[in-house]
C-alpha cells in the first residue's frame, strides 16, 4: 500500500482524528489572525504615542524616521501573519478534499497559491491601516 493509500485508509478509520486535525488547523488560523490584529493595533498605539509625546518626540526627522521605521516593521509583520493565515486556510481545505496526510501541519505545498508576503503588505485589509500611520507620522515630522 503506497503512503497516500495508508493516509485515505487512517482517514476513513478516524473521523475523530480528522476533527482534531482541523481544530489543531483552525487554531493556528486564529493565533495567525489575532498576530495580524495585534500588529495593526501596535502600529496605530505607536501613533497615537507620536501625538500625545507631541513634538518632543519627533523633535528631529531622525526620530520620525525611527517610528516610521518601526511602522514598516509592523506592516510588514501584519502581512506575514495574514499569509500565514491564508497558507493555513488552504491546508485546512486541502485536509477537508482529503489530500494532506493526517496531522500535516505542512504548508509549502500551498506556496505557490497563496503567493509571497508582498502580495499581502499591498493587500486591502493591510496597506491602508499601515500607510496612513506612516504618513501621518511622517507629516508630523515635516510639520514640525
Amino acid at each position: 500500500m503506497s503512503i497516500t493509500g495508508a493516509h485515505t485508509a487512517a482517514r476513513a478509520g478516524s473521523d475523530e482524528n480528522l476533527s482534531a486535525h482541523l481544530q489543531m488547523i483552525q487554531g493556528v488560523i486564529g493565533r495567525m489572525g489575532q498576530n495580524a490584529f495585534n500588529a495593526k493595533t501596535w502600529a496605530i498605539t505607536v501613533m497615537a504615542a507620536v501625538f500625545a509625546l507631541g513634538s518632543t518626540f519627533t523633535s528631529s526627522r531622525t526620530d520620525a524616521a525611527i517610528v516610521a521605521l518601526a511602522l514598516l516593521l509592523f506592516w510588514t509583520m501584519d502581512a506575514y501573519f495574514l499569509r500565514q493565515e491564508h497558507l493555513f486556510r488552504d491546508l485546512y481545505d486541502a485536509v477537508v478534499r482529503g489530500e494532506a496526510p493526517m496531522f500535516s501541519m505542512d504548508t509549502s505545498p500551498h506556496r505557490a497559491v497563496v503567493g509571497s508576503t508582498l502580495r499581502f503588505v499591498v493587500s486591502r485589509s493591510v496597506w491602508p491601516v499601515h500607510l496612513i500611520t506612516v504618513l501621518v507620522v511622517g507629516a508630523r515630522a515635516f510639520k514640525g
